[in-house]
């Protein structure tokens, strides 16, 4: 389970990771029935709730680009894990939290997303209050084709897959956090899960770590999981705690504004004021209804203290943004700016690339501009 509390730095690297994600070992809530689907791709079929009904006439559905961009983090999962892409269709419900009831929620009430492995017949379902969550994809490729396990490898693995958190900040604690989250009913929480199975996969194979993961139930303990480990790696595994806590993992879930050039040129020290055109189409924006997001990349030339504001030339509601520092190096990302409302946010800028996500409310031309200050 990913904790509200951020593993690394003082926050999560998406504004999406500030809630708690969870994949539902039985579905013991309500059983809603699907919105229709509004959009599919190879491997997804999206539904919403906006639209409990079907499509509206002058509905407004953005989600091309950002379905090929969710099948190629599919097959991106599957490759790791070595594993087949899915022949059956991942049905993923967006339920906005506005619209959360017991009849179109089935995750636990703390959640912002969960993938529901028992399904409907063969139908595997994601749900989420958000448009793309990629946490939740990894358990909907990962479950179906290895099973349930405890919750340190599922949730690990969707962490290590889906975000670019470095764990260097759990070091010091990790053989004794880890211990105490292994257990009927625990968790030891998003990072150390996360380094926990980047630790794996750095001292053998994915075979071997698929073995090991088959050989540990949901509610075993640590007894259970150190003999398992001896057993498949061989060695002792307070030795392997030990040898794990000398260096950090970083998540290879990194955001592919992240490479390239930035979508955002500044190539001086100075105050930035920019225009940023957005449009459905043009690989960044997606959304459905009223709800879109966009993204941009820039590179920080300097550091120290600044502000950002991020507005609309729209129709008067403000966006809220993130200014997200990418990976360098050792160190994971972490979140540098959050701003809303058109108001200016106070931040401390770090040289290197960022990635700017902005959450607005969309016209039915589903194109704007947005204007980005940094002083």
């Amino acid at each position: 389970m990913l904790q509200r509390t951020p593993p690394a730095r003082g926050a999560f690297r998406r504004l999406r990771c500030l809630l708690v994600l969870c994949l539902l070992s039985a579905c013991d809530a309500c059983d809603p029935q699907l919105p229709p689907a509004v959009a599919s791709s190879r491997y997804i079929e999206y539904h919403t709730w906006v639209y409990p009904d079907g499509l509206v006439d002058d509905a407004v559905v953005c989600m091309d680009d950002k379905l090929a961009a969710m099948d190629r983090f599919i097959e991106f999962v599957a490759d790791t894990l070595e594993l087949a892409a899915p022949t059956t269709p991942i049905h993923y419900v967006h339920t906005p939290q506005a619209l959360v009831s017991e009849d179109t929620w089935v995750c636990p009430a703390n959640a912002v997303g969960c993938f529901d492995p028992d399904g409907r017949g063969d139908q595997k379902v994601v749900y989420s209050n958000y448009l793309d969550l990629t946490h939740e994809l990894v358990h909907a490729v990962e479950t179906p084709a290895l099973g349930s396990s405890h919750p340190v490898f599922e949730e690990g693995m969707a962490n290590y897959l889906s975000t670019a958190w470095s764990s260097a900040d759990i070091l010091p604690e990790f053989p004794a956090t880890l211990k105490a989250g292994i257990g009927p009913g625990r968790d030891p929480g998003g990072a150390v899960s996360m380094h926990f199975v980047g630790a794996l996969l750095a001292r053998g194979t994915m075979s071997q770590y698929v073995d090991l993961r088959r050989r540990v139930g949901h509610d075993d303990g640590l007894a259970e999981l150190a003999a398992a480990y001896e057993d498949v790696f061989g060695g002792s595994f307070e030795q392997f705690l030990d040898d794990a806590s000398a260096s950090p993992v970083i998540g290879l879930g990194a955001d592919p504004l992240c490479g390239g050039p930035p979508t955002i040129p500044w190539e001086n020290p100075g105050p930035l004021d920019v225009t940023l055109p957005w449009a459905c189409g043009d690989g960044r924006t997606f959304g459905i209804g009223e709800t879109f997001q966009t993204a941009f990349s820039l590179d920080v030339q300097r550091e120290g203290n600044a502000r950002m504001t991020v507005t609309s030339a729209g129709d008067g509601s403000e966006p809220d943004a993130l200014l997200d520092a990418c990976a360098r190096g050792g160190e994971g990302g972490f979140n540098a700016f959050l701003a809303g409302g058109g108001r200016p946010a106070p931040g401390v800028l770090i040289p290197g690339r960022h990635v700017l996500s902005v959450l607005m409310s969309s016209d039915p031309a589903a194109t704007g501009e947005l204007s980005l200050v940094i002083e």
